[in-house]
């Protein structure tokens, strides 16, 4: 952690929390087995959803996936994951369904690379009094396919488990993390591919079978779903 928290803090990226330093000048405090840092008191809340937080939070995946010389790697390997889904998918009823999804995760692997968090929503987020926004969970950030940060949201975030679409979030934060640029439809159907990869890998830490219901939801809703992020001009 202490190495991505310096590395932002040296590109003065504002939206992290300071590490603080022991008496002794280190970044660190090592108790037997145990090494410990130590963040700033971070005096706030978690935003409530909204198309004003997401657009912030857009702007800031933007920002931080414009490093490209951080030294390690994002920790979740796409191949990696896709190994492991199709493993996971023999203990599944619906073993064939899941298994044409995870199929299709194939075009993730090669996708350009930058610096990503890859989980970037209000409940990783403290809003301070004065507005300024601190990301937080910083364990497993790395260089990895960029298209894994803009991916996250869509499915895990803007569609519930009710089955309810917040469209209105998904085309604040596409439109902030493009800059009002927009996607073209190729660069859509990427996003909703790495959305499913995450999708996937979510399902067995909550209620399968919602979860495995919203992805169903997702596929068959999947043009409603990619026509709220903005579309390049030049696509129309």
């Amino acid at each position: 952690m202490s190495i991505r928290l310096d590395y932002l803090a040296q590109r003065m990226f504002p939206y992290i929390p300071a590490l603080l330093k022991t008496r002794s000048g280190e970044t660190f405090f090592q108790n037997e087995a145990k090494t410990i840092y130590l963040l700033e008191w971070l005096v706030g809340v978690h935003p409530l959803p909204s198309p004003e937080v997401y657009a912030k939070l857009g702007q800031i995946a933007a920002q931080l996936n414009a490093y490209f010389d951080f030294p390690y790697p994002y920790p979740i390997d796409v191949e990696g994951t896709i190994a492991e889904l199709s493993q996971e998918a023999e203990q599944y009823s619906f073993k064939h369904e899941f298994l044409q999804c995870v199929g299709q995760l194939k075009i993730l692997v090669g996708q350009p690379q930058a610096l990503i968090h890859a989980e970037i929503n209000p409940g990783n987020a403290i809003q301070m009094p004065n507005g300024r926004i601190v990301l937080l969970d910083w364990d497993s950030v790395g260089v990895g396919p960029v298209v894994l940060e803009t991916g996250y949201p869509l499915l895990t975030c803007f569609l519930t488990e009710d089955l309810h679409f917040h469209s209105e979030w998904a085309t604040a934060f596409y439109g902030s993390y493009t800059q009002g640029v927009g996607m073209t439809k190729a660069e859509k159907e990427l996003v909703f591919t790495a959305a499913l990869l995450h999708a996937l890998r979510y399902m067995k830490f909550a209620n399968l079978n919602k979860r495995w219901a919203r992805i169903g939801y997702a596929m068959s809703h999947k043009d409603t779903i990619i026509s709220a992020i903005p579309t390049k001009f030049q696509d129309t």
